[in-house]
């Protein structure tokens, strides 16, 4: 695919600068701190993005029971969930990490593929569907919840 047509899906998000103008490409690619520079080809253009939008980027499934986390888990079985914001998971054949919130306290309980992820920009969440593919011993889930809480804020 050129650079020409890959730009040409983000017309309206991002627009193509060439590196002489001045205050575009700063020390750190950054013109503004929420609007990366990419460097994409040998002719130093940068793509900037015009508008910040806040996309969560995952490596952990934490879900409440209203979220969707089973009362059982069961491996290789689907279920679906629901997240607030506007998130981004791994994607097969990587996993990611399942955790039920309990209070705020995570319970890691296995690991899943994020097997469908739609992303609903206005109503700002995030539906898709998971399988387990791997489920933790209590020996393993004690060390995991013990030492991989979340940062306190």
């Amino acid at each position: 695919m050129s650079v020409d047509s890959w730009i040409s899906g983000f017309k309206s998000h991002a627009f193509l600068l060439e590196k002489e103008r001045p205050g575009v490409a700063k020390e750190n690619g950054f013109e503004n701190p929420r609007s990366p520079v990419f460097l994409f080809n040998k002719e130093d253009r940068y793509l900037i993005t015009m508008a910040a939008a806040d996309l969560v980027i995952n490596d952990t499934l934490q879900l409440t029971s209203s979220q969707g986390f089973p009362d059982k888990l069961e491996l290789n079985k689907e279920y679906s969930f629901e997240k607030d914001k506007r998130r981004l998971y791994r994607f097969p054949p990587a996993r990611v990490f399942l955790a039920h919130n309990k209070g705020g306290k995570w319970d890691y309980r296995g690991e899943a593929l994020v097997t469908e992820l739609t992303i609903l920009p206005l109503a700002e969440k995030t539906v898709g569907k998971f399988k387990v593919v791997k489920l933790y011993t209590e020996e393993h889930r004690q060390v995991l919840n013990a030492n991989q809480q979340p940062a306190e804020y």
